[in-house]
């Protein structure tokens, strides 16, 4: 689709618009993950990380990923938790009181769908990094 990439050791780099971003999997590489159509998708303001504490942690390296992407996309990312029991003082939301929000869950299938306000990254363990790299792509509208 346009979009240059090159090899830089574990990742891929692209210049898409005014940021550098760097990616461990090509596009062609995540055709297989089903997703709702995000190159439309607002991201300025306020939005919610929400994470179950009993799956990530809030210095997990793939909510630190998301929290960078989004503020590198305008957006204000501030982490909260479905459940209180492990979480600390983070505020606990779901995707039915929060604005705007990016869930991610570990489950059965790797997919991003909507649900009410969030998009939902939920991977089958150990494919986080496919979903996260397939989520960057089509909110910078690479695919």
């Amino acid at each position: 689709n346009g979009f240059e990439f090159v090899n830089q050791g574990n990742y891929w780099v692209s210049k898409i618009g005014e940021f550098e971003y760097g990616f461990e999997y090509l596009p062609n590489e995540l055709e297989m993950i089903k997703s709702i159509p995000l190159a439309n998708e607002s991201f300025s303001g306020k939005v919610y990380i929400i994470f179950n504490p009993t799956e990530f942690s809030e210095n997990s390296l793939e909510l630190i990923k998301l929290k960078q992407f989004l503020f590198s996309k305008g957006a204000i990312a501030s982490l909260a938790c479905v459940k209180e029991d492990g979480c600390g003082n983070i505020p606990i939301l779901n995707c039915n009181n929060v604005n705007k929000g990016v869930y991610l869950v570990l489950g059965n299938k790797t997919e991003i769908y909507k649900e009410n306000n969030c998009i939902v990254l939920e991977s089958v363990p150990g494919e986080e990094d496919l979903l996260i790299n397939r989520f960057m792509y089509g909110l910078l509208g690479v695919m």
